[in-house]
């Protein structure tokens, strides 16, 4: 389940990996008709109403409206699926939401009836974090599983995303006083009198050359564009959108307040600037400038690219970084295995490489096996028989590779892993 975009990403990268599972598609649809179409299904729901609404009022006299109106959706969105699964087979629930009321209905909702729970992120995690059951988590990062386990959360196995076909190292001997291209990426919410400030300030730098501003893709100020105008700059530029990466790796230096566009430039090799007040959360809500992940700018006119540099140059960063991201590792590794070894096409014998296998898997990484059947050198009906139950019985392997070149070796393949299968 996505309803927001960022959302949406997440779970079609599992959906593009798994193109053979039967997807259910739930759309959601603000149109008049689509409305008009639902409204037989919420009437189901008419005597709950007066609940809900006595519900509403304690937690407006206690809070607020706005979260008086949060709980009466989450109440809302839980009735909805709640049918959905009573009148549906799901093997598992995917959401990329650990906050908002639609996330926190479907996954109490797929508790109800005993399906899994998968939580994909699409971001580090802003509090207050619902404090929720999750089988399978597919996360960005080792100190974004850290923030769920202390909220409370229970997380079975963890997945973390792989980020090192997008890593750079940062070029340390770029020259401070050549012209430099800044990015100043904003939160949904921007404070618009720091945002001035900040911009006049970069401005007033003698090697800026160029302002790259991009608004977040839910933007709430929509004078943005008409204060960018206001300030008469030839070097201030609005971004025309595309991925959020492109704008990244055409900056030099990126600033911004409180979000994740700080990892995505570390990871891309481009120093991050945090500048507190540029939104209206609090102050270093991720804790990356807490943890020295993130350079601090304590005044938009003190920016000075040499300091920044050396913040980034620090021995202890390369480690504090990989807390955010994982640079080192794929997320599946396509392993040779079988119970014979190098003389099988294995990269070494089996005694070196299971060992080896079992730790990448215990850290959430995927195996996919391959060479099973020695690259076709195992023949005979117990050579094959002895290589799978070596294979199927480590426990670290999710999945295998095995090239046929017909239908029969196919189904004899398929019978055999079953015989395996049910001696275990």
């Amino acid at each position: 389940m996505a309803r927001l975009a960022n959302e949406q990403k997440a779970i079609a990268e599992l959906m593009r990996l798994a193109p053979d599972q039967p997807w259910t598609e739930l759309v959601f649809d603000a149109r008049l008709q689509s409305v008009v179409a639902a409204l037989p299904d919420l009437v189901r729901t008419a005597a709950t109403w007066r609940q809900i609404a006595r519900i509403s009022r304690i937690v407006s006299r206690r809070h607020d409206a706005f979260r008086a109106y949060r709980v009466v959706e989450l109440l809302f969105y839980y009735q909805r699926y709640v049918r959905l699964f009573a009148t549906h087979t799901f093997q598992m629930a995917v959401i990329s939401s650990h906050s908002n009321p639609h996330g926190i209905a479907l996954n109490l909702a797929a508790r109800r009836f005993a399906v899994p729970a998968v939580l994909i992120t699409h971001g580090m995690p802003i509090s207050p974090i619902a404090r929720l059951d999750y089988d399978l988590a597919i996360m960005e990062c080792e100190a974004s599983a850290d923030i769920y386990r202390r909220a409370g959360c229970r997380l079975g196995r963890v997945v973390v995303k792989s980020r090192k076909s997008d890593y750079v190292p940062m070029d340390m001997c770029q020259s401070p006083h050549g012209p430099l291209t800044i990015g100043v990426f904003l939160s949904k919410d921007p404070a618009e009198d720091q945002f001035v400030s900040l911009v006049r300030a970069l401005l007033s730098h003698k090697n800026v050359t160029r302002i790259v501003v991009r608004p977040h893709p839910v933007n709430l100020w929509p004078g943005l564009a008409g204060c960018l105008a206001s300030m008469k700059d030839e070097r201030l530029h609005l971004s025309a959108g595309g991925p959020i990466l492109d704008d990244v790796r055409a900056c030099d230096f990126v600033v911004a307040g409180n979000s994740t566009v700080h990892v995505e430039a570390v990871v891309a090799g481009k120093p991050a600037c945090y500048v507190r007040g540029l939104d209206h959360a609090p102050y270093d809500v991720q804790s990356f400038v807490r943890d020295g992940l993130v350079y601090e700018l304590e005044g938009a006119g003190r920016f000075d690219p040499s300091e920044v540099t050396q913040f980034y140059a620090r021995d202890e960063w390369p480690t504090i970084l990989r807390r955010y991201a994982n640079i080192d590792q794929d997320e599946v590794d396509l392993a040779r295995i079988n119970p014979v070894g190098v003389k099988a096409r294995m990269d070494g014998p089996p005694e070196e490489v299971v060992p080896c296998l079992k730790s990448m898997h215990e850290q959430g990484k995927g195996i996919l096996g391959m060479k099973i059947l020695g690259e076709g050198t195992f023949k005979t009906e117990e050579q094959q028989l002895a290589s799978l139950r070596f294979v199927l019985g480590l426990g670290c392997v999710d999945a295998m590779v095995i090239g046929f070149e017909s239908q029969q070796q196919i189904d004899q393949i398929m019978s055999r892993v079953e015989k395996v299968l049910q001696e275990a």
